[in-house]
């Protein structure tokens, strides 16, 4: 019977993402006490590397670096600002 409703609520699930960029989702698994976010990025994300020729290393890592910050912004009860710094000895 679980996975049943598993399956709806995974078919749900994929309806709500359809279609739907640039946006953050909560989502929340009861029989195991979860809840949690996603993070879809299309157009914005591609905007910000269409402006730098990165290698595809680079354009991964700040793909990640960007989705990270949303999530962890997106989750701040406070009006504010939410930077993200990273700093490596090169490639």
């Amino acid at each position: 019977m679980d996975s049943e409703k598993d399956s709806v609520q995974e078919a749900a699930w994929s309806e709500r993402l359809d279609g739907l960029d640039d946006a953050v989702l909560p989502f929340q698994v009861d029989a195991l006490d979860v809840r949690g976010r996603t993070v879809r990025l299309g157009p914005a994300l591609d905007a910000m590397l269409a402006h730098h020729d990165y290698p595809g290393a680079v354009k991964r890592a700040l793909g990640e670096a960007v989705a990270l910050a949303v999530l962890l912004g997106s989750s701040l009860k406070f009006e504010g600002r939410f930077i993200l710094q990273t700093q490596t000895d090169g490639p």
